[in-house]
């Protein structure tokens, strides 16, 4: 998967922004893989770990690649990437094994950062292997009746957005392009915006204004299928407070704009099925530099 390396830049810019000989503390941890879980050991403390995206490695822990190659036609190389107090580790065809050394020191502020995505590293994990292994799946024999599209993020009706000018993109599953997708405000007969002959199955509609109240999108595919969903629109006082390790990170100066971005998404997907939508919008608006943001962008649309 291209682009895997934008994640363990942002932890090895931040953590190596940090002087050396500042107050004793460190951040290893796996940053990216490629390729499935089981194409690599993990030893941590002398036993055997599953890898993940934000698995913390200390002194003496190894990791090894047992698979050289994976299905995927667009990166078919295993490498796993690590982050080890600021600098970039990667564990490939040249250098197939890597064992922790010892620790050094980084500024303890920015743990903060590396705190938050320990506790998202879940999430990005499932999604980085949900995106991976549907790249992977065979084309879909011709001849098979292709559903009517579905839209999982609007599902049931209780997705939120924050309100004001903004674009946003809506993603879709199924159906037969090209679509034609429309945006509307309940109570109001015309659309706000359409988008016509779409091949993706997903679409942007640029600077709108959302004011508080319900909406809905309808997708109309070339069969002439027809579905729409609805969600509301809240003011941003409704967005629920982050965690203590959220906010932590939130707080550091020296974070980026994508790695907040990523931060953020993470964190609302965490917060119930209603935010989801909110944190889609997050992870799309980062996804053409981010690979986690692509894949938390699959996982969300997916769902």
């Amino acid at each position: 998967m291209n682009g895997g390396p934008v994640l363990v830049l942002f932890f090895t810019s931040v953590l190596g922004s940090a002087a050396l000989g500042a107050p004793t503390t460190s951040w290893r941890h796996i940053a990216w893989f490629n390729g499935l879980p089981r194409s690599y050991q993990v030893l941590q403390g002398g036993k055997q770990a599953v890898p993940r995206m934000g698995l913390d490695l200390a002194p003496g822990d190894c990791v090894k690649i047992v698979e050289r190659l994976n299905a995927d036609p667009a990166d078919s190389i295993n490498y796993m990437l690590l982050a080890i107090d600021g600098r970039e580790i990667r564990v490939d065809e040249k250098m197939p094994s890597y064992c922790v050394g010892p620790k050094t020191r980084v500024a303890p502020s920015l743990i903060a950062v590396a705190h938050a995505f320990e506790s998202l590293g879940e999430l990005f994990t499932r999604a980085h292997y949900d995106l991976f292994t549907e790249r992977t799946q065979p084309v879909r024999s011709r001849g098979r009746t292709v559903p009517p599209a579905a839209i999982p993020l609007l599902r049931g009706g209780r997705a939120v957005l924050v309100g004001g000018s903004r674009s946003i993109e809506i993603g879709w599953t199924s159906g037969i392009a090209p679509f034609d997708v429309s945006l509307y405000r309940s109570g109001v007969a015309d659309a706000l915006d359409v988008r016509r002959g779409v091949h993706e199955r997903r679409a942007r509609f640029a600077e709108v204004h959302f004011e508080p109240g319900r909406y809905r999108i309808e997708i109309r595919d070339a069969a002439r299928r027809n579905v729409a969903e609805r969600f509301a629109v809240v003011p941003g006082s409704s967005l629920p407070r982050p965690p203590p390790v959220i906010r932590a990170a939130l707080a550091e100066p020296s974070l980026r704009g994508v790695e907040r971005v990523l931060i953020e998404a993470g964190w609302l997907a965490n917060a119930g099925p209603a935010w989801r939508l909110e944190a889609y919008q997050r992870a799309t608006s980062a996804a053409p530099n981010s690979a986690p943001a692509r894949a938390l962008a699959f996982e969300l649309n997916g769902a």
